[in-house]
């Protein structure tokens, strides 16, 4: 879980579930700002070409002010291209990010439930993870994490993958061992 999460402590884990609906929220809002400025720079360079066709055929070519309107125009058509250009960049990298953090909360789901995730939105993915994290944290309970650690390793617990559709719980028999001693 850890390797999926890319961190390697499970409060950095939970650290990390928290924060990825924000990430996630913050990426939207920037793509869909780059979608607008994309979408408003296509208008001002269509209204630019309009006004460089009016100035071009007026017919006053030997006009220095004229002659100066029409580079002026030429410049802020290039200058807008280049916005346009490095807005499509932005989105196009945004889309990336967004389908990384998708396939990394997919892997995490995947380790947390033992069911292979299919088309989930992220929210829903988000959900699946957040119960599968309730469902540890519900097992760990109040206990140090590191005392945990300790103690699995005392016990020998090896943790093992996914049998079939269940996965085989070793820790619970050493909790229910535990709760015997007691």
């Amino acid at each position: 879980m850890a390797r999926a999460a890319g961190v390697s402590e499970v409060s950095e884990v939970i650290d990390r579930f928290r924060t990825q609906t924000q990430t996630f929220s913050v990426l939207e809002d920037q793509q869909s700002q780059a979608e607008t400025d994309v979408r408003e720079m296509g208008f001002k360079k269509e209204e630019l070409e309009k006004e460089f066709v009016e100035v071009r055929y007026i017919g006053q070519d030997d006009d220095v002010e004229m002659r100066e309107k029409l580079e002026e125009l030429n410049d802020d058509v290039g200058d807008n291209l280049g916005r346009k250009e490095r807005s499509m960049e932005k989105i196009t990298n945004l889309a990336r990010k967004q389908e990384g953090i998708r396939k990394s909360f997919l892997g995490i789901a995947s380790l947390l439930t033992g069911v292979e995730q299919k088309k989930q939105s992220l929210e829903g993915l988000l959900k699946t993870c957040f119960g599968g994290l309730d469902v540890i944290m519900d097992r760990i309970g109040n206990r140090n994490i590191e005392l945990l650690l300790d103690e699995m390793d005392e016990v020998g617990y090896q943790p093992s993958g996914p049998v079939g559709k269940e996965e085989e719980d070793t820790f619970k028999e050493v909790e229910d061992q535990r709760k015997k001693k007691k």
